[in-house]
């Protein structure tokens, strides 16, 4: 298989992929929101330890709990409409795919995400996206399930920016950077 070809089909299996997560998330119920709710609300308290001000953007956001967890606006991000749908917040909140966000550069003055990175086909675009929409030298901190913790992960993510502090956060590891 030459390299076009190659290309060309691994933009299609990641496409598929994205499809498939949309599909899953899209038939979240409200007893899987439920059960879950608990778990990303310890999340935050562990990896929030800072007052955030300003713009903040929350890639994944599904119903908006994090914004019920901060009570302020924010700006979420989510592949799956349906769970846009059923926000209940006042989070501006936009459909689309965390690996081409709609945003001009430098908008940010935090980007966070909890448990939603492992659900892309790859790491090789978010890094750079959050890089682009966030303001210089502002936090960036994320959650991702344990085992898909790597060191190829944290060269990915040192490649963008300067890890703070990494942090153990019930079922994923934590991650804060700038």
């Amino acid at each position: 298989m030459d390299d076009f070809n190659q290309i060309e089909s691994q933009k299609l299996e990641a496409e598929e992929h994205k499809l498939e997560v949309r599909k899953h998330f899209d038939e979240f119920t409200l007893s899987d929101e439920k059960r879950t709710n608990p778990v990303q609300w310890e999340k935050y308290t562990t990896m929030i330890d800072t007052p955030l001000k300003g713009r903040i953007l929350d890639l994944g956001c599904g119903t908006g709990l994090l914004q019920e967890f901060l009570q302020k606006k924010i700006y979420g991000v989510d592949i799956s409409f349906q769970m846009l749908k059923r926000a209940k917040t006042k989070e501006v909140v936009v459909q689309a795919d965390m690996d081409f966000l709609p945003f001009f550069d430098s908008v940010f003055d935090a980007v966070l995400s909890f448990t939603s990175l492992q659900c892309l086909p790859s790491l090789d675009y978010i890094f750079g996206e959050v890089r682009r929409v966030l303001k210089k030298g502002n936090p960036f901190i994320f959650t991702i399930l344990r085992k898909w913790s790597s060191p190829e992960l944290f060269e990915k993510v040192n490649s963008y920016f300067e890890i703070e502090a990494v942090r153990e956060c019930g079922e994923d590891i934590g991650v804060v950077c700038r």
